[in-house]
């Protein structure tokens, strides 16, 4: 028996098929699915913390070497040159010049990581992003969150330091520590705009992973890392220029209980979400093209 029964029309979601579009918007950014696949971010943090230390015979112990390998040189050169005296104090005497630099380098190496490593977060895992489909603002994210467990180890030995000081010669953290937490915000907020910017950027034009390096030792002396950015007295505000410069200055006024350099603050403050949300936008638009130029 047979009937002229129009046939229900079957479209490929119908037979189990999964239909990958863009996500429309400004941005673009499809956050439920990011919030459904959170698990995978999970999974690849935890394979760069692997692989970065699977082989190395030190192991954790380099997220600790190379920081104070760091204060040791940097401090020994700032005291040779006098640069303590050049430190903007409101409290009765002035804090340790190790302790000081150390400050600026826990948030400075977090975001060098960022610049390096997440922006080249994408050509360096080819396969993963032509073969298979994840959220790829997965892969710069994964790299922030590496450098994260790099940075909590660092906070400890921020603590031990401190330590250190405090029986040495008296020092107390001040009571503007309870502002590092919105700071730690703020920088990882800037970490994520530069991760995303500069990943989908050396996509397009891979010249620029070369100048990456480049980028984070002059970057060093732009953001007043080594140095007060009281060596160069009433030009000093310029730094508001670099808005990586407010967060450095921010840790060590809220740990040291130094004066806040406030346009550096600000510019901070505006400029970093501004770049997160261009790191977004900018990421998506070319998103599309990234299977077919990786």
């Amino acid at each position: 028996m047979t009937t002229d029964a129009p046939q229900p029309a079957y479209s490929d979601r119908d037979r189990g098929a999964v239909v990958i579009e863009p996500h429309r918007g400004w941005i673009g950014v499809n956050w439920s699915e990011m919030l459904r696949y959170r698990e995978l971010l999970y999974f690849l943090v935890w394979r760069d913390i692997k692989v970065k230390y699977k082989q190395a015979y030190l192991g954790f112990t380099w997220a600790i070497f190379v920081p104070m390998l760091s204060v040791i040189i940097y401090s020994a050169l700032g005291g040779a040159i006098g640069l303590r005296k050049f430190i903007d104090v409101d409290a009765m005497q002035l804090p340790p010049y190790p302790l000081y630099m150390y400050c600026g380098l826990i948030p400075w190496l977090f975001l060098q990581r960022a610049l390096n490593e997440g922006g080249n977060s994408l050509v360096s895992q080819q396969p993963l992003m032509t073969k298979v489909y994840l959220p790829r603002l997965y892969l710069p994210t994964s790299s922030i969150g590496g450098a994260l467990v790099d940075m909590a180890i660092m906070a400890g030995l921020l603590v031990v330091l401190a330590t250190f000081y405090y029986f040495k010669s008296g020092f107390i953290p001040s009571w503007q520590i309870v502002f590092v937490i919105p700071l730690f915000m703020l920088t990882l907020i800037s970490a994520l705009g530069i991760a995303y910017t500069f990943s989908a950027a050396i996509v397009l034009y891979r010249d620029l992973r070369f100048l990456l390096p480049f980028f984070s030792q002059f970057g060093l002396w732009l953001s007043a890392v080594v140095f007060p950015p009281g060596v160069l007295a009433e030009y000093k505000d310029y730094f508001a220029l670099n808005p990586v410069a407010g967060i450095i200055s921010g840790y060590r006024s809220a740990i040291l209980g130094l004066p806040w350099e406030w346009p550096m603050l600000i510019s901070s403050i505006i400029v970093n979400p501004l770049l997160l949300i261009f790191g977004l936008y900018y990421f998506k638009r070319v998103e599309r093209r990234f299977a077919d130029i990786a």
